[in-house]
C-alpha cells in the first residue's frame, strides 16, 4: 500500500476553507478509496494535510494523471492558491502492516 501525504501552509484564518476544498476535491474520482484531511489543532502554524491511500504506485500514478487532466482541478486551483502560501510537503510513503 502507498500513501500520498501532502501538507499545505495555509494563510491565517483560511484553514477551514482549505479543509472543505480538500474534502471535496476527489469526489467522483475512481481512486483513492481512503482520503483523510487533517487540520493542525494545536500548533503555532496553520497547516492542513491531505492524505490518500493507494494499492500501489501504479494506482497512485493513474490517479495523478487523472487529476491533472480533470477540469475540476483548474476550477479550484486559483481559489486554493489564494488561501495557501508557498511551501509545504508532498510525501509518497510505503505502508507496512
Amino acid at each position: 500500500m502507498i500513501v500520498n501525504r501532502r501538507t499545505f501552509i495555509v494563510k491565517k484564518g483560511c484553514a477551514s476553507k482549505v479543509v472543505e476544498m480538500l474534502r471535496k476535491v476527489t469526489e467522483g474520482m475512481n481512486e483513492p478509496e481512503v482520503v483523510r484531511v487533517y487540520e493542525w489543532y494545536i500548533s503555532p502554524s496553520d497547516e492542513v494535510t491531505w492524505e490518500a491511500e493507494f494499492e500501489s504506485l501504479e494506482a497512485y500514478s493513474k490517479f495523478s494523471a487523472e487529476w491533472m487532466a480533470n477540469p475540476k482541478r483548474a476550477a479550484i486551483l486559483k481559489d486554493f492558491n489564494d488561501l495557501t502560501q508557498s511551501g509545504g510537503t508532498s510525501e509518497i510513503l510505503r505502508v507496512y502492516s
